[in-house]
């Protein structure tokens, strides 16, 4: 998969909280936009055991293979409302590739939910960085 300087105009990304555009970046991609509670959402490994880490693009491009495409905003969802998310998923760090940043360094990020000192964090997960066993793709359920 090439990722192309193309941004994203929707008038939907203005309901990121976080938005990255503050900060010099560009949306590439924006994912899956609705609203989704923890009960609609799959938590899906896509590391293979034989594998130590997966890159950047080959994540991406897996996790569009298997249809796991929700976005910041859903995350942003979760985030609010993090009582919610189930104690079982703690161990992993979410993963919300629908949505693909691009910072002024030129670097690709998706979206993730981590469990750090006892809380949920939204954080930015850059591609240059491998994607390990304990990241997970976020996927809504058929």
């Amino acid at each position: 998969m090439i990722m192309t300087d193309t941004t994203v105009q929707d008038a939907r990304v203005a309901s990121f909280e976080q938005d990255m555009r503050t900060n010099g970046w560009k949306l590439v991609s924006l994912g899956d936009t609705e609203h989704i509670h923890t009960e609609d959402i799959e938590v899906l490994s896509f590391v293979g055991e034989w594998e130590e880490y997966v890159l950047g693009m080959d994540m991406l491009e897996r996790s569009q293979g298997l249809g796991a495409n929700l976005s910041q905003r859903s995350a942003e969802f979760l985030l609010a409302n993090s009582e919610n998310i189930p104690n079982d998923w703690k161990p992993y760090r979410l993963l919300f590739s629908g949505t693909v940043w691009r910072s002024r360094t030129g670097h690709f990020h998706v979206p993730a939910l981590q469990w750090k000192d006892d809380n949920w964090q939204l954080v930015f997960c850059w591609f240059a960085f491998d994607f390990h066993a304990r990241d997970r793709f976020t996927k809504r359920r058929a």
